[in-house]
């Protein structure tokens, strides 16, 4: 078995254009781009002609051309936002660090940590360790074991910190 990494194809900027090339050629020819396995098979064909050094399968080229139409997306989404601007003497984005927070905020296809499911467990307990300095530890502990009920952490999620606070001690207390 191969390890982890092996066989990984580092995709250099002359591989990339010439698959795209490749791309847009059997574009022309098919009038699609939803190819099936023996279109990837010519394309794959094609480009270990130009790099026989590559280990290459359909699936990589399909895979490839899957990650570069997300980047597209995203490079699409970027430069059409409000305030972006473009800036050809170094092919970059340019923007103000308030423009820069305001996109990666409203983005769908920016990367930011995934917020918890609203109710979740997950999203109670990050509320709760918010606290944890401000509550004794064994109002803590009750109250962790007590969210387990999805009434009472619909309740806990429903009060402010001061409240939440109040409502820990009362639990605690019973």
């Amino acid at each position: 078995m191969a390890s982890k990494g092996e066989h990984v194809l580092e995709w250099s900027d002359e591989m990339e254009l010439a698959f795209i090339n490749i791309m847009l050629e059997k574009f022309k020819v098919t009038k699609t781009t939803s190819w099936k396995r023996p279109h990837w098979e010519e394309m794959t064909k094609e480009i270990e002609k130009q790099f026989p050094e590559a280990q290459l399968c359909w699936t990589k080229l399909r895979d490839k051309c899957a990650r570069l139409k997300g980047t597209y997306m995203q490079f699409t989404e970027l430069r059409n936002h409000t305030g972006m601007g473009w800036d050809a003497d170094t092919d970059t984005i340019m923007a103000s660090p308030d423009v820069w927070d305001m996109f990666i905020k409203r983005s769908n296809s920016v990367s930011s940590p995934k917020k918890p499911k609203k109710n979740s467990v997950n999203e109670a307990m990050l509320e709760l360790k918010k606290l944890k300095e401000k509550v004794p530890h064994r109002f803590y502990v009750k109250v962790a074991m007590a969210l387990a009920d999805k009434e009472i952490r619909k309740v806990f999620m429903f009060l402010d910190e001061d409240e939440r606070i109040e409502w820990l001690q009362d639990l605690a207390d019973s």
